[in-house]
């Protein structure tokens, strides 16, 4: 197996007249730490957006774990092993952390219409292997305290490791990170730098 998990070659995208990203390369390895550096505007974000399949590329194209991930339809990526986090937090807001992070774990349901409407037992031991995984990644990042509370009545750090909770919670192969650490104080940020290097995942980040 090939120790790339995620390349993009000649990577452009243009909006109007507006050529955002101009020729990009890079490739990612498994276990890798690999970041985005550059100023305001230089189109960090937007090629994060790339690999999200947010955007599709006016030329280039991006494999992940071998596959063309600019074949893939946008719901698709997190069934993929990418997750993400956001520049500007996009939670729920109007439900509870619990409930953020169980809506992340959807991508691994494989039970169908008729078997989730008679809740089979099949159903019945993926909701508990769902149940597990969220609580051990709640306990992990120590949101025992918030789990119950609307993310809309939560300090903005806290949120900030809620959305890190719900991508973690997807068991990623691969986690983008878009400056995670922006608007956090130093002890929080310090809690985050811990969560990265403990789970064995690759991630990506732009500061």
């Amino acid at each position: 197996m090939s120790d790339i998990l995620l390349s993009a070659h000649n990577l452009s995208v243009r909006f109007g007249g507006v050529l955002a990203v101009n020729k990009v390369s890079f490739e990612v390895q498994r276990g890798e730490v690999f970041t985005l550096i550059g100023p305001n505007g230089a189109g960090k974000t937007t090629v994060f957006n790339l690999i999200s399949r947010i955007y599709t590329p006016t030329t280039g194209h991006i494999d992940f774990k071998g596959q063309a991930l600019t074949q893939v339809p946008p719901h698709a990526v997190a069934g993929l092993g990418i997750a993400r986090t956001f520049q500007n937090i996009e939670l729920f807001e109007h439900a509870s952390v619990l409930q953020n992070l169980l809506i992340g774990r959807h991508v691994h349901n494989r039970t169908g219409f008729w078997r989730q409407l008679l809740f089979t037992r099949s159903v019945h031991e993926a909701e508990l292997t769902t149940r597990r995984k969220v609580e051990e990644v709640i306990d992990f990042l120590e949101l025992q305290h918030y789990r119950d509370t609307l993310v809309a009545g939560l300090p903005y750090g806290v949120r900030k490791v809620v959305e890190l909770a719900r991508a973690l919670s997807t068991e990623p192969d691969l986690l983008l990170l878009d400056e995670p650490s922006s608007g956090l104080n130093m002890e929080e940020t310090s809690d985050m730098a811990f969560g990265f290097k403990t789970f064995n995942m690759t991630w990506a980040s732009r500061c």
